[in-house]
């Protein structure tokens, strides 16, 4: 009985030796599986698979880097350049004599100062700037304020161009060599006639406006009735003006 016991207990058909085996060889699987999974994975092996999924980039999307322009390039070799062609200021040394080994000074020309008076009438830039005291600004003033006035009657004059020293009226003179150019203030114009320095706007209006009521100014008195005009107006005014 006892026998027969342990044979039944412990009998297995073929049947059940095949599945037998077959669950032990999924436990024995399965226990290499968790031993697997459970060990940490290295980075190498992450960033392979990570490759594998990441989508590659269209190829109308894929921006391409531009390079530096060629100008940058340019702009700093020509920096190059012109640092490195800079003008070296040179010292200017003093000529000097082979032989004696002595500096050699060279004398200028002193300006010559005129010995008499010259006419102011007549006298150009040229003569003008090598007078004391006047230099080619002065002098050109000078020539331009005579043409103005249609020339000098007096050295005084001078007083009325800005500026101007006292000192070189002794240096001038004043000869009936050139005559005085006047102004026919019965012919000219308002816009001609304002263009004289000593006639203004408003006595050019004046002048004008006399003309076309009573007609043509026969003296330097009738002047004298407007308003416009003061005795000392008169007095400078009338060199320059004619009446025919």
């Amino acid at each position: 009985m006892r026998k027969l016991f342990r044979g039944d207990y412990f009998y297995f058909s073929k049947s059940d030796r095949i599945a037998a085996f077959i669950l032990l060889l999924i436990i024995i699987v399965s226990n290499v599986l968790r031993v697997k999974l459970d060990r940490p994975v290295s980075p190498e092996i992450v960033a392979d698979v990570d490759t594998l999924f990441v989508a590659k980039p269209k190829a109308d999307t894929v921006k391409i880097k531009k390079e530096p322009p060629v100008y940058n390039n340019y702009r700093k070799n020509n920096s190059k350049r012109n640092s490195s062609s800079k003008t070296v200021a040179v010292k200017k040394e003093t000529p000097v004599d082979t032989l004696t080994e002595r500096p050699v000074f060279v004398q200028y020309k002193r300006k010559e100062i005129p010995t008499q008076a010259i006419d102011l009438n007549v006298a150009d830039t040229t003569a003008l700037v090598l007078l004391p005291g006047i230099g080619s600004y002065y002098a050109k003033r000078i020539v331009e304020y005579r043409d103005l006035l249609g020339g000098y009657v007096g050295v005084e004059q001078l007083k009325e161009i800005n500026g101007i020293p006292d000192s070189v009226f002794r240096w001038f003179v004043i000869t009936d060599t050139v005559p005085i150019r006047k102004v026919n203030i019965n012919k000219l114009s308002l816009s001609k006639l304002r263009n004289h320095p000593y006639i203004s706007f408003y006595q050019a209006k004046a002048i004008t406006d006399y003309r076309r009521s009573e007609g043509d100014i026969k003296s330097p008195a009738q002047l004298s009735f407007m308003e416009e005009f003061t005795e000392q107006d008169l007095i400078r005014l009338e060199p320059y003006i004619s009446f025919e």
